[in-house]
C-alpha cells in the first residue's frame, strides 16, 4: 500500500489519530499542523492532541455511548487510547490524562512513525484532487475556515466552553470535604463539598452575581452572526436548579431523601412534564415563559425545583414544564394524586385566564369532536424527491444546469462543483443527490434528461391501517346501569371490530377457533422466551457491573486491608483508613456470596458485557414483532370468544321467549 498517500490538516486528536491507524497500515501521510507558527486563542502548547476544556475522555462503561465507542476503538487498534491508558489520573468511571503527558506521549508517537511527514505550517487551501482529511477543528480560521464554510455551506464553526476555577488540594478543609464517586460509579476519585440549605443559596447567589469572563474576539464574531435559537437560555428559566446541570440536581436530591429519611423510593421517577399550550398568535415566546413559570410557582409552591423549556418549533407556542420529584429539603416526594391532571389543568385554565388568554371550552359529549389524525410530517429530503419530480415530468429542463435553475427558481439554494448539493429555506445543512436514492442520483439525473431513461418518482407509502380494538362487554355494561342508547352504539362498534377481526384471521389463513387458539398460545410462549432472554442478560449485565466494581475495588484497597491486619485490627488505623476497609470487606462478601473460588479478569468481563449488550439489542426488534403479534392473535381470539358467547346467550333468549 505505500502508493497510498494521503493529506491531513491538523494533528489534534482525529487528525493524529487517523494519521497513527493509516500509517500503520502502510500509507503515506502528510500531517499538517498550524503550531507553533499561528496559535488559536485557546491552544497554548507546541505539542500535538492538546486537550483545551476537559482532562476527561468521558466513562468506560459499555453501556454508554462514549463507553462502547472507546471499547470499539481499542479494538481497533486505537494508538491514542493507549496513550490515554499510559498517563491516565484517578477519576472515578471516567477515562481521564494528564493533560501535559498525554500531549507528549501522542507527539512522540506521530514524530517517531515512519510512514508520517510532519509540517509545522499554515495551511489556506484545501486541494481536493488528492485525498484529504479536515480535522482542524472548530476554532479553525482565517483563510481555512472560508474555504471550509465553502465547501461545506456552513459558516458556523464554533467553540464555546465554559470556564472552570482550579483550586489546590492544599487549601481544602479535609475535615468538611469527602471523597466519593460520581454518580454513584467508580472509585471515590472526587472531593465533595457538602452544603447546607443557607450556604447553597449563599453560594448560588455569589455566583450568579459574579464577574463574568470577558468575551475574545473570535466568541464575539460567532454570537453575533448566530441567529437566535428558539430554544436558547432566553427561553428557558429554572428555580433552584441550573438548565445546564438539571439532571444532576435532580439526582443529587433524590440520593439526599435516601439519606434524610433513610428510604429508597420504590419508584425510579426522576421528574414530571406537564406541557402547556397556546393558541397561535395570542403569546411571544417570552410571555409563554413567563406564565409556564408562574404555573409551576403556584403549583409547586416553592418546595419543587423546576425548568420551563419554551418552544417555538410548532405553530403553536408551548411549555415543557418539568419539576423534579423530590422536595427541595430532600424530605418527602410528590404525590402524582388521583386528580392531579384535573388540577394542572384548572391552574393552568385560571392563570391564563388571569392574562387574557383564550383556554379550551368544554362541550357536551353529543358536540366533541374526534380527534384529528394528523398526516406523517414530511421530510426535507421527501420534499426535495417531489419537487425533483415535478421539474422532470412536467418542465423538462434540456440539460443538467437547466435542472439546477429550475431548482433555483423553487426557492432552493445549489451549490455546484464536483458535487451538487442543494438546500432549501430553513434547512440547515445542504443535500447531496446521491442521498436521495434510487432515481435521484447525479447520474441518473443526467440520464433522464438526456433521454436515456425515464424518470420513476417514489410511489407514497400509504397511512397504516388501525388495528382492531377489544368488543364491548355490552351484558356487563348494561348490568352496570348503561341505557339502551349505549347498547345501540356499542353493538354497532362491535360489529365493526368483528369484521375487522375477521379480516385479520382470514389474512392470516385461521380456519378456526381451535388453530385461532393454538396460534395465540405458541405466540405467548415465543413472546415470553424472547423476553426472559432479554431478562436474564440485563440480571447477568447487573452482576457484571456489580462484581467488576468489587474487584476493582478489592484491588485497590487490598494493601490498606494487610496493614491493618497487621496492625492487629487497631481502632486507630480503622478510623483512618475506614472506607478503604469497608470496600476491601463489602468486596470480599460479595465474592463469598457468590461462591467465587477465583476472581474473574475485569477484561473477561468486560468482554462478556460487551457480548449481551449486543444480544440484547440484536433481540429488541424481534421482541417487539413477537410482542406486536402475540397481542394481535390474544385481541383476535377474545373477540371471538366474546362474540360466540353473546350469539349462544341471544339464540338461548329468542328461544325461552
Amino acid at each position: 500500500m505505500n502508493e497510498y498517500k494521503v493529506t491531513i490538516l491538523g494533528a489534534g486528536l482525529a487528525g493524529c489519530e487517523a494519521a497513527l491507524w493509516l500509517a500503520g497500515k502502510g500509507v503515506q501521510i502528510e500531517l499538517y499542523e498550524q503550531k507553533p507558527v499561528h496559535f488559536s486563542p485557546a491552544h497554548k502548547s507546541e505539542g500535538f492532541a492538546e486537550l483545551i476544556c476537559s482532562n476527561s475522555l468521558k466513562a468506560e462503561r459499555l453501556d454508554s455511548a462514549s463507553g462502547l465507542l472507546k471499547e470499539e476503538m481499542r479494538r481497533m487498534g486505537s494508538r491514542l487510547l493507549t496513550a490515554a491508558e499510559e498517563t491516565r489520573v484517578a477519576a472515578g468511571g471516567a477515562l481521564a490524562v494528564d493533560r501535559d503527558a498525554f500531549s507528549a506521549a501522542v507527539t512522540r508517537m506521530v514524530e517517531q512513525c515512519e510512514n508520517i511527514t510532519v509540517h509545522r505550517e499554515q495551511v489556506e487551501t484545501i486541494d481536493e484532487s488528492a485525498p484529504i482529511l479536515v480535522a482542524t477543528g472548530p476554532l479553525t480560521d482565517g483563510a481555512l475556515a472560508d474555504e471550509i464554510g465553502r465547501l461545506t455551506g456552513d459558516e458556523r464553526l464554533h467553540f464555546y466552553d465554559a470556564v472552570a476555577p482550579i483550586v489546590t488540594a492544599e487549601s481544602l478543609d479535609y475535615g468538611k470535604v469527602f471523597a466519593a464517586s460520581r454518580y454513584d460509579r467508580g472509585e471515590a476519585d472526587y472531593l465533595n463539598c457538602p452544603f447546607n440549605k443557607a450556604e447553597y443559596e449563599a453560594f448560588h447567589a455569589a455566583l450568579a452575581a459574579a464577574e463574568r469572563a470577558p468575551l475574545h474576539d473570535f466568541d464575539t464574531g460567532a454570537e453575533q452572526s448566530t441567529k437566535p435559537d428558539p430554544d436558547a437560555h432566553e427561553l428557558v428559566s429554572s428555580y433552584q436548579c441550573s438548565p445546564l446541570t438539571v439532571d444532576e440536581e435532580f439526582m443529587l436530591t433524590k440520593r439526599l431523601y435516601e439519606q434524610t429519611t433513610g428510604r429508597r423510593q420504590k419508584s425510579d421517577v426522576i421528574a414530571y412534564q406537564v406541557r402547556q399550550s397556546f393558541r397561535p398568535g395570542e403569546v411571544t415566546p417570552e410571555e409563554a415563559n413567563r406564565i409556564g413559570y408562574e404555573f409551576a410557582e403556584r403549583f409547586l409552591k416553592g418546595k419543587h425545583a423546576f425548568i420551563v423549556a419554551t418552544h417555538t418549533d410548532r405553530a403553536h407556542i408551548h411549555n415543557h414544564i418539568i419539576y423534579n420529584s423530590t422536595a427541595l429539603d430532600g424530605t418527602r416526594k410528590f404525590r402524582d394524586f388521583f386528580f392531579s391532571a384535573l388540577a394542572v389543568q384548572r391552574l393552568s385554565d385560571l392563570i391564563c385566564l388571569e392574562h387574557q388568554l383564550s383556554v379550551i371550552q368544554k362541550k357536551p359529549y353529543r358536540e366533541r369532536q374526534k380527534r384529528i389524525l394528523y398526516p406523517p410530517k414530511e421530510s426535507n429530503r421527501d420534499k426535495l424527491c417531489a419537487v425533483i419530480d415535478n421539474i422532470l415530468l412536467h418542465d423538462k429542463p434540456k440539460d443538467f444546469a437547466a435542472f439546477l435553475d429550475s431548482l433555483e427558481q423553487q426557492g432552493y439554494e445549489v451549490k455546484r462543483g464536483k458535487h451538487p448539493s442543494v438546500k432549501g429555506k430553513g434547512q440547515r445543512r445542504f443535500i447531496r443527490f446521491r442521498t436521495l436514492g434510487a432515481g435521484y442520483t447525479e447520474e441518473e439525473i443526467r440520464a433522464v434528461l438526456d433521454g436515456k431513461a425515464e424518470h420513476q418518482p417514489h410511489p407514497k407509502q400509504p397511512l397504516p391501517e388501525k388495528k382492531f380494538g377489544l368488543l364491548m362487554d355490552i351484558p356487563a355494561k348494561m348490568a352496570e346501569g348503561k341505557t339502551s342508547g349505549y347498547k345501540k352504539w356499542a353493538t354497532k362498534f362491535n360489529l365493526k371490530e368483528m369484521s375487522k377481526t375477521l379480516l385479520y384471521l382470514q389474512e392470516k389463513k385461521i380456519d378456526s377457533a381451535d388453530e385461532l387458539r393454538e396460534r395465540a398460545a405458541a405466540a405467548t410462549e415465543r413472546y415470553h422466551t424472547l423476553g426472559d432472554s432479554i431478562k436474564a442478560a440485563e440480571k447477568r449485565m447487573g452482576e457484571i457491573a456489580v462484581l467488576r466494581a468489587h474487584i476493582v475495588n478489592y484491588a485497590k484497597t487490598r494493601d490498606a486491608y494487610a496493614a491493618y491486619r497487621k496492625a492487629g485490627y487497631s481502632k486507630k488505623f480503622l478510623e483512618a483508613h475506614r472506607e478503604e476497609i469497608e470496600l476491601h470487606k463489602a468486596a470480599k462478601a460479595a465474592f463469598d456470596e457468590a461462591d467465587l473460588k477465583k476472581l474473574p479478569k475485569v477484561k473477561d468481563l468486560n468482554v462478556e458485557y460487551s457480548e449481551l449488550l449486543s444480544q440484547k439489542k440484536a433481540a429488541y426488534p424481534e421482541y417487539r414483532k413477537a410482542k406486536e403479534e402475540m397481542q394481535e392473535l390474544v385481541r383476535a381470539q377474545k373477540n371471538v370468544e366474546r362474540f360466540f358467547a353473546e350469539e349462544k346467550q341471544t339464540h338461548g333468549t329468542e328461544q325461552v321467549r
